[in-house]
């Protein structure tokens, strides 16, 4: 199924848009990408399952 290219450009700037407003980021950051993955805690040795957003000065980790 073809996606126009409109609806690609404003689903990619919806989804900068709550990335930059989620983790109160400058409105110039952009979101490189996004993906499931686990962070460990070594002080109560836990892996916490959450999403990994990358942009070119930030990488931020969000709970689910």
């Amino acid at each position: 199924r073809n996606i126009s290219a409109l609806k690609r450009d404003l689903d990619a700037r919806a989804k900068n848009e709550c990335y930059r407003a989620t983790f109160r980021l400058p409105r110039d950051e952009r979101l490189d990408g996004h993906t499931s993955c686990t962070l460990w805690t070594p002080f109560n040795k836990l892996h916490i399952p959450g999403q990994m957003f990358i942009s070119n000065n930030y990488i931020c980790f969000a709970t689910r």
